[in-house]
């Protein structure tokens, strides 16, 4: 993920980075699925902790018992440059896996009181199965969703990939658990970073702009 930004020819990839598969490698293998591992403790991680609103779990379909994903919530701080408008939202809650040749059943159980449940971009045409707080529905292929249950104040981000081949030989290569790499790390020329799956990244790269 990368933001541009005019500021003295730099470009600022600005983190938290959380779970995400970056490398462009992925995996042939038939009906797979991966779920990443927990990222551990997330007390030192500024506005982010375990999601305290959902339960997610996923399986292949067909079989029989799913596996829980970790869920990340991640607390509406930002305001706008002046400092004062927000978004109507409080929070987020965020997952991610990956899968290649099969499809997936979600399971979403919610810790609330649940009444309805919008899936978007409403063109994927996502329509969950409900009994009473617990959610259904099937990913034929990997996509990136949006569920909204009761409103759009407290969503929850289901970010579903192919699966890649690590790169563990990247200059800076972060696996599962929380990585504090400081404000301005510079990455130079030639070299390159990859964050695994269950890793937390917090801080700031600097990529010089050679353009």
């Amino acid at each position: 993920m990368k933001e541009h930004y005019n500021y003295s020819l730099e470009m600022i990839l600005k983190c938290v980075v959380v779970a995400m598969l970056l490398s462009v490698n992925s995996i042939a293998n038939a009906q797979t699925l991966v779920i990443p591992p927990s990222p551990g403790d997330l007390s030192s991680v500024t506005h982010l902790k375990q999601s305290d609103d959902y339960i997610v779990e996923i399986k292949k379909s067909g079989d029989t018992a799913y596996t829980t994903c970790f869920v990340y919530k991640s607390e509406n701080y930002a305001s706008n440059v002046w400092g004062s408008e927000h978004r109507p939202q409080k929070a987020a809650s965020f997952t991610n896996f990956s899968f290649s040749g099969t499809s997936v059943d979600v399971r979403i159980t919610t810790k609330f009181l649940a009444h309805s449940v919008t899936v978007r971009p409403l063109n994927y045409k996502i329509i969950p199965t409900k009994n009473a707080n617990v959610f259904t529905f099937t990913l034929t292929k990997p996509q990136k969703i949006s569920v909204e249950i009761n409103d759009r104040f407290n969503p929850l981000f289901i970010l579903a990939d192919v699966p890649d081949v690590p790169n563990t030989k990247a200059t800076y290569y972060y696996g599962p658990g929380v990585h504090k790499v400081g404000m301005h790390k510079q990455i130079n020329s030639n070299e390159s970073v990859y964050i695994a799956g269950g890793a937390v990244v917090e801080g700031t790269f600097l990529i010089p702009d050679k353009a």
